[in-house]
C-alpha cells in the first residue's frame, strides 16, 4: 500500500480533505468539519480522488489488484457451487440443502395389524 498520510483528496459529497490515518485497510480523512473512515482502496473507485497524480496511479494499481483478487475469489466460489450442484448438494448459509425431495413418510401397517 502506498503512503497516504497527509495526502490531499477530494470526495464527491464532502469536498476536499486530508488523509489523517491509515490502519489496516481503512483510511480516515479529515474534511472541513468532520472525519470519515473509508475502506482502502475501494473508496478510490468513484468516491475519493487523490490530488497527487503519482499517488493516484499507485492507488489505481492497488484498486486493480484488489478487484482482480475479488474476481478470482468469486470465480472460485462459483466453481465450488457448480461442483456442489452436480453432486446434488448446495450449501446455503449454515444449512445444507439437497436436490432430492425430503419425505416425512412413515409406513403405516395395513388393517391395524402390528408388524
Amino acid at each position: 500500500m502506498v503512503a497516504l498520510e497527509g495526502l490531499e483528496v477530494t470526495h464527491k459529497v464532502f469536498g476536499n480533505g486530508i488523509v489523517e490515518k491509515v490502519k489496516d485497510k481503512y483510511v480516515t480523512v479529515r474534511f472541513a468539519n468532520l472525519n470519515k473512515t473509508f475502506v482502502y482502496p475501494d473508496a478510490f473507485n468513484g468516491f475519493l480522488q487523490a490530488a497527487d497524480e503519482t499517488v493516484a496511479a499507485q492507488i489505481a494499481e492497488d484498486l486493480a489488484e484488489a478487484q482482480a483478487k475479488r474476481a478470482a475469489h468469486e470465480a472460485e466460489l462459483a466453481k465450488e457451487r457448480e461442483v456442489q450442484m452436480r453432486a446434488g448438494t448446495v450449501i446455503a448459509g449454515a444449512q445444507t440443502l439437497t436436490t432430492e425431495p425430503a419425505t416425512d413418510y412413515t409406513p403405516v401397517p395395513e388393517d391395524g395389524a402390528d408388524e
